[in-house]
């Protein structure tokens, strides 16, 4: 009955807020329509194609809403090299990292400040499992990690008319021939471990299902697993699949 209302064109995250009727302020969901400097582009290759580039100039001169915030986060784990933060064991290593970030105009200087108090957590990241996974699917041509790919996909809606669905993937790789979705979340959400993984199947199920759908028809592997990463917990939380979209 949903997908019969859905317009013509609608992203993923409009998708995921009419599902499930909550404002788009109750989450810190990054702004997916944001691009990065074309500096940026050309310090480091990542898989990124642009779309419409959307700079504020006076950002930082206020405090930044949570979807600035949440922007600001993904361009960090988008362009920070963690292979060489892994091999790195100085206790100031995520801040000689980001710092080198803003010095490769990959970020804003007047950015590294509203960073800082998320320091900690980058590291907790650098040293996860999942980023060890990362960096082990990195050593391997072809594997990835593919961060930041943009999609379009169709959908069926009713008998004869189709949606285009748009969003953006924020990394995926490939491990022994099945594909790894990761998408990284902001939000911050009180409870228990188990509150919050209810909480973010909740909010995210439907996102993640047209993230699944796009990378098995682009790629034709498996998406063996959906994991969000919860910044501000500094932990992973598989999301069972509830069943493939028609």
């Amino acid at each position: 009955l949903f997908r019969s209302k859905l317009p013509a064109k609608i992203t993923v995250s409009e998708i995921k807020r009419q599902a499930h009727g909550y404002p788009s302020d109750e989450e810190e969901e990054e702004q997916k329509n944001s691009v990065f400097p074309a500096a940026a582009l050309e310090s480091r290759p990542v898989n990124l194609v642009p779309l419409a580039i959307d700079v504020h100039s006076d950002r930082t001169q206020k405090e930044l809403s949570p979807a600035e915030k949440g922007t600001l986060l993904h361009s960090v784990f988008q362009y920070l090299d963690f292979a060489s933060i892994i091999s790195d064991k100085n206790s100031g290593r995520i801040a000689s990292a980001v710092q080198q970030l803003a010095e490769n105009k990959m970020i804003r200087m007047d950015e590294v400040p509203v960073l800082e108090t998320y320091f900690d957590k980058i590291d907790e990241f650098s040293s996860s499992a999942l980023c060890a996974r990362i960096v082990a699917a990195e050593q391997k041509k072809g594997a990835g990690p593919f961060r930041e790919i943009p999609f379009s996909i169709t959908t069926n809606v009713g008998e004869s008319d189709v949606s285009l669905i748009q969003g953006m993937i924020d990394c995926w790789f490939i491990e022994e021939g099945s594909a790894v979705l990761v998408d990284y979340k902001s939000d911050k959400i009180q409870g228990t471990k188990e509150d919050k993984a209810r909480i973010l199947t909740e909010r995210y199920e439907v996102q993640l299902d047209y993230y699944v759908k796009a990378i098995e028809a682009a790629s034709g592997l498996p998406v063996k697993e959906r994991i969000i990463w919860l910044i501000p917990d500094g932990l992973s939380f598989l999301i069972a699949a509830p069943g493939k979209i028609q």
